[in-house]
């Protein structure tokens, strides 16, 4: 039924011919039962039909005056019950104007198009009770759809029909919200009384699913939970097990892996669990961190450590399965001489390609960057080890090994022989030392170092000797496809202040200038004061930090100190500064150990020294006096001086801030030098230091020159990194960190594997205590991860922070008062005047002198010196040839490399014994080591040493207590007491020992008796003795002439009969000629050797030639001398009297020579 049908059908049934009362006007509308009343519905007429054409009559006729007069339902087929009320939302209209036609208004109509109208459209909301109800009131008309204001004016019938009012054409925007609101889904409808019929079934059937699905994921969760429930007690009986034997369950962590990793259920992790409990399964799914630990592990412990961890509960890899992982480095140590193929095989060896193993990580292509060699010595024990690849004997020093024909054993005992006898001629010395030459990276990783050279010397070579070998290694660097074609070139050569070391490093590092034409020119053309000598390919010596502390150390810390201002710095005068120090804490360190270092190795108190020197410059000086102002000053100077070394021990600079640093403090020691000079510092300290700053300021472009976003670490500078490779091969030998070069060479092995491990786990590496660098503890060298500042090369302007180094240390210098007489500027200007030689022309770092900074390091001899006047230096030594070189070793290679044995033959019957055994035996025979149960000493070499010094003397092991004196016998000598008193002792021998001409001393453990004898302890002391012969004893090496003790002046009593005096020796000739004018015919020639001095006394005593004259002249004929008899004394004499047996002559020269004896027995005699 439509709306607009209904009104129709009224309007040609009802209208009247004329207006009638509209209370007289009444209805019944009958509904009847037949099909298709209404053209919508197939269902017959409804409510709503009933509800429509109410209001189909109410909009035609209008609402009725009388509330009774209302459209009533009759009895049909579809009643409506009568308790149901009939809505009804019409207003009354206005009153109509006679004049015009008024209608009902027809409403807009609703133009809908979201599916089917009578299905989506939402009636509830015209529900009086509706929460949101629409805001019109909804009419069909005809089928169509209409909506109607409430506040209707009523229609204007027009032209084209009857047109709605201005309030019901405004309703298009509400129909269109319900409209747009319908054709949503309903999960975008927040309220669902908006909803229409079809959402609200469509939201049913969503709301039925999640119901179904909740039921069933209930369902799944009781299923599960009663599975879960079924298999807690499986994991809670796991639980248990593994906690009662967490601690014999092997390599658990791993079982636990392999079940996460293959999905193990509970009772399968059980049954393995059990398995490895009893022994019969281990887990060895290894990480690289497990490996890694076993092989740090294998190479400190050894194989009896990865053993022991093998089958604890940690079972790590087993010594098999590291193998693999562990690099076997066949180095070469240098044992007959200088060898360029052997640095360059381990050239080849440490820097080549390198094989990768599963589970490593991944090994990254090399970069280009700088490299430094490093060379220092490490001691070793005096033995003479076999070289089982080359059948040499190796620990000979390299300095006179060329005097032995060969080291090569062969085949019987001739060579072997040779070498002995010529150990015990002293024309070769047995090393007491190592020289390892090392080449590391300045990169961030990999930075260790590692040994190219090793070769045993007795430090008793020249300078030349060490440009030979840096010269060797440079080349042979530069040949190797695995040198600088592939990783990048050497740019400085580090030394740790070896006097001889610092010459060669001069000459090779001082040759050529930095011109235009070199590629550093652009970098260092306004650098003013900078020296600009450099070797070839622009090579530059560098000085270690730590060192350069620790010398510093010693200077302050000396009783000669350091002068600043006129101001002598010393141990006593920092002992009362450093007291004053408010809030530095002593408890740990003492000022005593500080000042008063018994380690001058100690690198972490060195530090702790200079850092506490400068913290006197924040002390109140409102009290000070003139006298403690002018120290004040001085240690305020010395300590701005020390501050600006913070790049070596401050990880938050930045590249230019380091560069800025270091200028300022070579611009402060310079300055410091050139007032004081050597009372400030030591000639050869300045120039490290000065070698040391220059090398850190040119290392940045010469890492731009290689690439320029390459970091330039300053804490890898020096041979620091050599420090450590040392340390860590000591480390391996525990309690026996010397070793010779067959097992250094071993060790150097181990050590190269330990620094790949520790450089993936630097928390596993202990750190030695005396190499600490940083104030805070616990922290040893400084590592290139931790700085996190700016270093990139590309990002320090030289130039600029060149500038303002230089005025910050001007500024520094006018601070506290040290008035140069020209600035920086002024001075640099003058010809061959830089920071490294400040006063001009000559360089302090080949000047002579005591190095105070070493007092370990004698003053260097003559032939060690060069020249101050040199200016070419590249002429001081002659170039190696490589080439020839090469052909030379080729050919004793080829002359010697015969197939050998470990065995020799020992006589001629053929016998055989290990090459071994036979170095042992006859460079050590103190230790009979056949009878040995420890197998090392049957084989191995030990010290030299013996029972006799005699090297040629046969010894038998069976020694004999009658003819040598061992350890541990009884003895019986002299000691002093009280410094006067003599005292007969029995005493037990602890130590015996021997030094050879050239070496060190050796211990012994026995001696033959005929060699035995004690070094005098007496040195000057004053004698109280009952022996007559005391006094003789005591002057009697006064009376001999030593060219560097001429005197021979000493007391004598005379001699000549019936004289008593007493003179001394030189007033002999007045007292003869005025007491005894006819002396020459009675002296006695005894007397007359006793009173003579001779011209080469008097000349040595500075006398003039012209009046030295020896006495007395040519004697007659010598008569035999007086008896002189003394008297021994009687029982009546006192034993307390010590001097009873003196002669006269004794005492009176004890009165002339000696203080006054006032001891009981001396007054006694004075009584008596």
């Amino acid at each position: 039924m439509k709306f607009h049908k209904l009104l129709q059908v009224l309007h040609s049934r009802v209208r009247p011919r004329r207006r009638l009362p509209r209370r007289s006007l009444s209805f019944t509308v009958v509904f009847h039962p037949v099909q298709n009343v209404a053209e919508d519905s197939k269902l017959g007429p409804t409510k709503a039909h009933f509800q429509l054409i109410c209001q189909a009559v109410e909009f035609y006729l209008g609402p009725p005056s009388n509330p009774s007069q209302q459209v009533t339902p009759q009895a049909s087929a579809h009643p409506f019950p009568s308790s149901t009320p009939v809505p009804s939302r019409s207003v009354p209209l206005p009153p109509r104007d006679p004049s015009r036609l008024f209608v009902q208004c027809p409403g807009i109509p609703i133009e809908w198009d979201a599916d089917t109208f009578y299905t989506t459209y939402p009636f509830q909301l015209h529900s009086p009770n509706a929460k949101n109800c629409a805001p019109y009131d909804l009419m069909i008309v005809s089928g169509i759809p209409r909506a109607r204001s409430p506040q209707c004016l009523g229609g204007t019938v027009t032209i084209e029909g009857i047109q709605p009012c201005a309030k019901c054409s405004r309703l298009t925007l509400d129909v269109n919200i319900i409209r747009g609101r319908a054709a949503r889904s309903f999960e975008h409808i927040r309220d669902h009384n908006d909803l229409s019929s079809d959402q609200l079934r469509a939201k049913v059937t969503v709301v039925k699913d999640k119901v179904n699905t909740l039921r069933l994921k209930k369902l799944d969760l009781e299923v599960s939970l009663q599975r879960a429930q079924a298999r807690l007690s499986e994991w809670i009986e796991l639980f248990h097990f593994i906690g009662q034997n967490s601690g014999s369950i092997p390599a658990l962590h791993r079982l636990l892996g392999n079940a996460e990793k293959e999905g193990w259920s509970a009772t399968k992790i059980l049954e393995y669990c059990r398995l490895a409990h009893a022994g019969q399964y281990t887990a060895r799914n290894y990480t690289q961190a497990e490996i890694d630990l076993a092989m740090l592990i294998y190479e400190l412990g050894g194989a009896g450590a990865i053993y022991a961890l093998n089958h604890s509960i940690f079972a790590l890899p087993s010594r098999n399965t590291i193998q693999p992982y562990r690099r076997q480095l066949n180095l070469l140590p240098s044992v007959s001489g200088l060898r360029f193929t052997d640095i360059f095989r381990n050239i080849t060896t440490l820097f080549g390609p390198r094989t990768h193993h599963e589970g490593e990580a991944e090994l990254l292509p090399p970069v280009k960057c700088g490299h430094t060699v490093s060379v220092d010595e490490v001691a070793a024990d005096r033995n003479i080890d076999l070289m089982h690849e080359t059948d040499e004997m190796g620990g000979f020093c390299l300095e006179h090994v060329s005097k032995l024909e060969t080291v090569k054993i062969g085949k019987d005992l001739r060579s072997v022989e040779a070498a002995v006898a010529a150990v015990k001629e002293g024309t070769v010395h047995v090393a007491q030392e190592i020289c390892v030459a090392a080449i590391s990276h300045l990169y961030g990783t990999d930075y260790g170092a590692k040994p190219v050279y090793m070769g045993p010397t007795c430090k008793k070579g020249s300078w030349q000797e060490q440009v030979r070998l840096i010269e060797v290694i440079l080349e042979a660097w530069k040949r190797s496809p695995d040198g600088e074609a592939k990783h990048g070139p050497i740019m400085s050569v580090a030394s740790d202040g070896d006097h001889k070391r610092r010459l060669a490093l001069f000459v090779l590092c001082m040759r050529y200038d930095i011109a235009p034409g070199n590629p550093l020119w652009p970098f260092v053309r306004n650098l003013p004061g900078l020296n600009l000598r450099v070797g070839k390919d622009n090579l530059t010596n560098d000085g270690d930090p730590k060192h350069i502390f620790k010398r510093n150390r010693a200077l302050v810390s000396s009783s000669e100190g350091i002068t600043i201002k006129n101001v002598c710095i010393n141990r006593d005068l920092l002992l009362g500064w450093l007291e004053r120090l408010p809030n530095q804490d002593w408890s740990e360190t003492s000022i005593h150990n500080l000042l008063h270092p018994s380690d001058g190795q100690n690198v972490s108190d060195a530090i702790k020294l200079m850092m506490s020197i400068i913290e006197i410059a924040k002390l109140d000086t409102e009290d000070f006096d003139p006298g403690e102002m002018a120290e004040f000053e001085a240690l305020c100077l010395l300590g701005e001086a020390y501050n600006a070394l913070q790049p070596f021990i401050n990880v938050e600079l930045t590249l230019s801030e380091q560069i800025e640093s270091l200028v300022t403090a070579s611009h402060l020691f310079c300055a410091l030098y050139i007032q004081n000079g050597t009372s400030f510092m030591s000639n050869q300290l300045y120039a490290d230091m000065q070698s040391m700053f220059k090398n850190a300021v040119l290392m940045v472009p010469k890492t731009r020159l290689v690439n320029g976003q390459l970091k330039v670490y300053i804490c890898l500078l020096g041979d620091d990194v050599l420090e450590a490779l040392f340390g860590r091969s000591r480390m391996l030998g525990g309690h026996s960190p010397n070793c010779s070069i067959g097992v250094l060479r071993d060790r150097f092995n181990s050590a190269m594997n330990l620094d790949n491990i520790y450089e993936r786990h630097p928390e596993l590496e202990r750190q030695p205590r005396r190499l600490n660098i940083l104030r805070k503890r616990h922290v040893d060298h400084f590592r290139p991860v931790h700085f996190k500042r700016e270093l990139r090369a590309d990002s320090c302007d030289l130039e600029k922070c060149w500038a303002a180094a230089v005025q910050a240390a001007e500024r520094i210098l006018l601070k506290h008062g040290l008035q140069m007489a020209v600035t920086f500027a002024e001075r640099f200007k003058r010809k061959d005047t830089d920071l490294s030689r400040p006063l001009g022309g000559k360089y302090p770092a080949i000047s002579g002198g005591v190095d105070r900074s070493m007092t370990s390091v004698s003053d260097a001899p003559a032939e060690d010196l060069i020249d101050p006047e040199t200016r070419n230096f590249a002429q001081l030594v002659a170039g190696v040839d490589i080439d020839a070189m090469i052909v030379s070793e080729n050919n004793y290679d080829s002359s010697t490399g015969t197939p050998h044995s470990l065995f020799a033959e020992i006589d001629a019957t053929g016998r055989l014994a290990h090459k071994k055994s036979i170095l042992r035996t006859l460079f050590d025979m103190t230790v009979d080591g056949h009878a040995s149960h420890d197998r090392l000493q049957r084989v191995r070499g030990y010290t030299i040493g013996g029972k006799s010094w005699a090297r040629d003397v046969k010894q038998d092991h069976n020694i004999s207590t009658k003819t040598h004196f061992q350890l541990g016998n009884l003895f019986t000598t002299l000691l002093a007491y009280n410094n006067t008193h003599l005292g007969l002792a029995v005493a037990r021998c602890t130590l015996i020992k021997h030094t050879p001409p050239g070496s060190k001393p050796i211990s012994m453990s026995a001696v033959a008796r005929t060699e035995l004898h004690l070094p005098s302890s007496i040195k000057g002391k004053k004698l109280d003795s009952q022996c007559p012969s005391a006094y003789p004893f005591m002057i009697s090496t006064s009376k001999k002439f030593f060219p560097t003790r001429p005197c021979t002046n000493v007391p004598l009593a005379c001699e000549m009969l019936g004289c008593k005096d007493i003179h001394w020796k030189y007033n002999f000739q007045q007292h003869l000629e005025e007491r005894h004018p006819d002396w020459q015919q009675l002296i006695s020639a005894t007397f007359l050797l006793e009173i003579q001095i001779s011209r080469e006394e008097l000349l040595a005593l500075k006398i003039p030639p012209q009046t030295a004259v020896a006495w007395p002249p040519p004697a007659p004929t010598p008569k035999s001398p007086p008896v002189l008899t003394l008297q021994a004394p009687s029982s009546s004499t006192p034993t307390g009297s010590k001097r009873s047996a003196s002669s006269p002559t004794q005492r009176v020269a004890d009165k002339e020579n000696y203080a006054p004896d006032n001891s009981p027995s001396a007054k006694r005699r004075r009584m008596n």
